[in-house]
């Protein structure tokens, strides 16, 4: 990695009472076998496209993005908005916290 380099080097927004996703953004984001899987898209081939609870792969497209701008982008903060609204979506835990 270029010394000189930004990549990787941005802030994950908080929204509310929700500094749990931007702790695990950044911890997975840092994984970095987990970052080569996203970016290179394998994900895509595995992503569970039928069955009642699949989600249709929602979390992992949502996550890449997260990834790409972490990584490639050009943003120092990124914004996990959509992410906390899946989560939310999947719980009752995180619908309530503001932002």
């Amino acid at each position: 990695m270029d010394p000189y380099s930004k990549a990787g080097l941005v802030g994950v927004k908080n929204y509310g009472n929700t500094c749990f996703i931007s702790a695990a953004v950044h911890l997975l984001a840092n994984c970095h076998d987990l970052v080569k899987y996203f970016l290179s898209k394998m994900y895509l081939e595995e992503i569970n496209k039928s069955g009642k609870k699949s989600g249709k792969g929602q979390i992992s497209k949502v996550f890449y993005d997260l990834i790409k701008d972490y990584w490639l982008g050009a943003q120092e903060v990124i914004e996990p908005y959509e992410l906390k609204q899946i989560v939310a979506n999947i719980t009752s835990q995180v619908i309530y916290f503001n932002f």
